[in-house]
């Protein structure tokens, strides 16, 4: 029961813990200085993320209340707290563990409101940076620690220009979490602030949007959704509907962004070969990575399945679909 419960707790302050981290303090342009989160909406928000994914565990719960025997770690299953072992599911919750270490899904502790879930996430590798001096924290980026740059990224101290370049590099070394997220956030926060200052901008609204797919695209290679969830909640809740991807883009559109993401890969490998990194093709995926992948996407498509299904025209070789399968169906049926 106590892995149910954090499992609830991890994927609800997933879906607003870091949007509302980017959307509400690091949105473009910036006339003023970075705030501190705003707690009370982020544990209203909190709650209700929380509520419908308990929904989803007491149904799934009732659905398989016939499904005595577990299923092995290494066959076909989907809810880990219902179709596996306790001891299966301490194994893969330490497997996912690993895999956030290795792709850089470490959240910076700070608050009441982000502590289960930055503890979860590996925040004691990120612990030395919290309040390391600005100079101090420059110097270990300069000398590229990665945890330093994927501290750097969450610190409000740190200038947009500075981030920029970390997420440029982090995407070189493997650390693609926050510096996707990053640059998701710049594009649509541009594409706001160009609806905002002057709506006959669609033109430039919707290349921003654009970039902001590719980088999210991108994302799926390593069975990263966070990345597209950022983008579609910023543009819903941030800009008019004639925005939303599936009214916004052409057949065309889809074509070209494709193609922008076979470049991004292509340039990013050739980075990663002359530094000696490994290319992302050749990274072994954990088996925990792509079950957890499709209860995200399951719990995105209850608000978000239009667009999605229109997005999963840009599916390809080497991503992650945005197509609903069986276990994304089961969590999406859960909730109905």
């Amino acid at each position: 029961m106590k892995l149910k419960g954090f499992i609830l707790l991890f994927i609800g302050l997933l879906s607003v813990g870091i949007f509302t981290f980017y959307s509400y303090h690091e949105s473009v342009p910036l006339p003023k200085a970075e705030s501190e989160p705003d707690l009370g909406r982020l544990e209203s928000s909190k709650k209700d993320n929380l509520e419908p994914e308990n929904s989803v565990n007491d149904k799934a719960k009732t659905a398989h209340v016939t499904h005595e025997e577990k299923i092995p770690y290494d066959g076909e299953w989907c809810m880990i707290s219902v179709d596996l072992t306790e001891k299966d599911q301490q194994f893969a919750m330490n497997e996912l563990s690993e895999w956030n270490v290795i792709r850089g899904n470490l959240i910076l502790s700070g608050g009441e409101a982000m502590r289960a879930y930055s503890e979860a996430n590996g925040a004691h590798y990120l612990e030395p940076y919290r309040e390391m001096s600005l100079d101090n924290l420059r110097h270990a980026v300069k000398n590229d620690d990665r945890f330093a740059m994927i501290s750097a990224l969450q610190r409000f101290d740190v200038s947009l220009v500075e981030k920029d370049a970390i997420a440029d590099r982090l995407l070189i070394n493997d650390s693609n979490k926050f510096s996707l997220l990053h640059k998701v956030n710049r594009e649509i926060g541009r594409a706001v602030s160009l609806y905002e200052n002057n709506e006959s901008n669609k033109i430039l609204i919707k290349d921003s949007i654009k970039n902001a797919l590719v980088y999210s695209q991108y994302g799926l290679k390593s069975y990263d959704i966070s990345p597209m969830r950022m983008l579609l909640t910023m543009i819903k809740e941030e800009l008019p509907r004639d925005y939303l991807p599936s009214t916004i883009l052409s057949s065309k559109d889809i074509v070209d962004i494709n193609r922008r993401v076979d470049v991004l890969s292509e340039q990013l490998d050739d980075e990663r070969t002359k530094e000696g990194f490994q290319v992302l093709s050749n990274i072994d995926i954990p088996k925990i990575a792509k079950h957890w992948f499709n209860m995200e996407l399951g719990v995105l498509y209850i608000e978000h399945e239009q667009e999605l299904k229109y997005l999963s025209a840009l599916d390809t070789d080497g991503r992650a679909s945005l197509k609903p399968n069986e276990c994304t169906e089961q969590y999406v049926g859960s909730y109905r």
